[in-house]
């Protein structure tokens, strides 16, 4: 059961992301039919679900293994709160970047830190810096806390070395099917979130 929670957390923050970009561009998307706007979210879920695969997927793969290693177990499950934390700050920046630059955050998008002070950057968008920073805070408080509860749940299982390899073979063979987008021939890339005409909805998807 928190296993399961732990997973949807992730998965409400990206959907909670893509409803923030979506109200964010309204001026640019308000075009878009209520059914349109629904299969943005929809096929969202697929790249929420491939990036999800690693970030959470390797983080169970590890929970098994460091089994009733309370110490090793907890800072596991920090480096990854740490990991998607820092994927969704990027979530987070692409909401208003794409505005800049047309594109998504890149290596080539750290030019912009020199073009004017810090303040350039958050005043003008203090709305969406607050809502975007509560998201973050309730993320990484929510995560925190299922992760004690599996702890917790798991600490008292007994976990021999057959249901180890069992969960360790099952998590990957979902991992890399939810990875790769599905069972489809060929694995999911960027040129499937192109469903629209309209640029800004592409990126609704992502």
């Amino acid at each position: 059961m928190w296993v399961l929670a732990y997973f949807l957390l992730h998965l409400a923050v990206y959907t909670i992301l893509r409803l923030e970009f979506l109200v964010w561009n309204w001026s640019s998307l308000k075009n878009l039919s209520m059914f349109e706007m629904l299969l943005a979210f929809l096929n969202g879920i697929r790249f929420d679900f491939a990036a999800l695969s690693l970030t959470v997927g390797l983080c169970f793969l590890g929970l098994i293994w460091t089994f009733k290693k309370t110490q090793l177990q907890k800072t596991w499950f920090l480096f990854f709160i740490a990991i998607n934390g820092i994927f969704y700050l990027i979530n987070i920046v692409d909401i208003e970047l794409f505005n800049f630059q047309a594109r998504r955050f890149s290596a080539s998008t750290f030019y912009m830190i020199g073009e004017g002070r810090i303040t350039d950057f958050i005043f003008p968008y203090l709305k969406l810096v607050s809502i975007s920073l509560s998201v973050l805070i309730g993320y990484i408080y929510f995560a925190y806390k299922i992760s004690q509860k599996i702890s917790q749940r798991y600490y008292n299982s007994d976990f021999n070395s057959l249901k180890k390899l069992l969960f360790t073979i099952a998590i990957l063979v979902v991992s890399v099917i939810f990875g790769r987008g599905g069972l489809q021939h060929k694995p999911l890339t960027f040129v499937d979130a192109k469903i629209f005409n309209n640029t800004y909805a592409n990126n609704l998807v992502l």
